[in-house]
């Protein structure tokens, strides 16, 4: 019903699209882009491109999960591509992209079973590259498949910027009534007291009924609890919205690890990656982690 793409389909995607023009433009600016680039071969290919591979030879991948069927949560690809061409870092490229904004819970084919799907092609990708360093980076519920495939292929490093995962953070209805009523969030930032409300209500029909009628609502993933289980976790730094309740109780696990380096931002906002980009600090914030250099002022 929601991954065919009918009448159902069409609708949440114009839904999405409309929420994005309204609430988030820069994503809803990087969707027309990526459209007019053509990126990815065309978007109604039968299934459509999930992958991107750029092979340098290099023994160190750089992975990024895409948030909302996007490349970067609103980087443009080739700004994107060049953090890692700078200085000599010639680094292996694979982009992963969500095709349906599933939270790559669905296939290309819009079929249950994307959790498995990926992790299967990323290890296959990840194999035929030969690279032996590997790190993955993620935006919103790209920064949820980062945490959870960097913790079960095995990577070396993960990079995470505001992940959404578990929901029920945002989306419960005790968390929707301290997103409407949260008045001294109101006041001190208006923007993301929309943001919150918007995200306290909205992924319920982008994500959570779609995900839970194809996939079972038992089988949405939990990264963070993954990555917690994790026997050897990679290196796990997470930026968020430091007067975000929602991602303060998502990280809470995580406080304490002894390979996890939690870093708030001075906002309640979500997308901690555009937050970091619109400071002119992403790249170099980014490339200090890779190298695991002191982190810019």
């Amino acid at each position: 019903m929601f991954t065919r793409r009918g009448w159902a389909y069409r609708q949440r995607d114009r839904g999405f699209r409309a929420t994005m023009r309204f609430f988030f433009p820069h994503i809803a600016g990087e969707i027309r882009r990526e459209h007019e680039d053509a990126t990815f071969a065309a978007v109604d290919d039968a299934p459509p491109p999930h992958r991107l591979v750029i092979d340098r030879g290099s023994d160190t991948t750089i992975v990024s999960f895409s948030s909302a069927a996007l490349l970067h949560a609103g980087q443009p690809t080739k700004e994107f591509e060049g953090f890692f061409r700078r200085h000599g870092r010639d680094y292996n490229l694979v982009f992963y992209r969500d095709v349906h904004r599933s939270a790559y819970h669905f296939t290309p084919e819009g079929k249950a079973g994307g959790i498995a799907f990926y992790e299967q092609d990323l290890r296959d990708t990840l194999a035929a590259l030969g690279s032996t360093r590997h790190v993955a980076i993620g935006d919103s519920a790209g920064a949820a498949a980062a945490i959870y495939y960097g913790a079960r292929c095995g990577f070396d490093q993960i990079i995470a910027f505001s992940p959404p995962f578990p929901l029920r953070h945002w989306v419960s209805p005790l968390a929707q009534i301290r997103a409407l009523f949260d008045v001294g969030l109101l006041f001190r930032e208006p923007s993301a007291y929309s943001e919150h409300v918007v995200l306290a209500f909205t992924p319920i029909f982008w994500l959570l009924l779609p995900i839970g009628f194809r996939c079972g609502f038992r089988n949405i993933w939990d990264p963070i609890a993954t990555y917690a289980a994790s026997e050897r976790p990679p290196d796990l730094t997470v930026f968020f919205g430091e007067g975000s309740r929602p991602e303060r109780k998502i990280l809470e696990p995580l406080r304490g690890l002894p390979r996890v380096d939690l870093r708030p931002l001075p906002t309640a906002k979500h997308f901690a990656m555009v937050q970091l980009a619109r400071r002119g600090k992403l790249a170099e914030t980014i490339m200090a982690i890779v190298d695991r250099r002191p982190a810019p002022a």
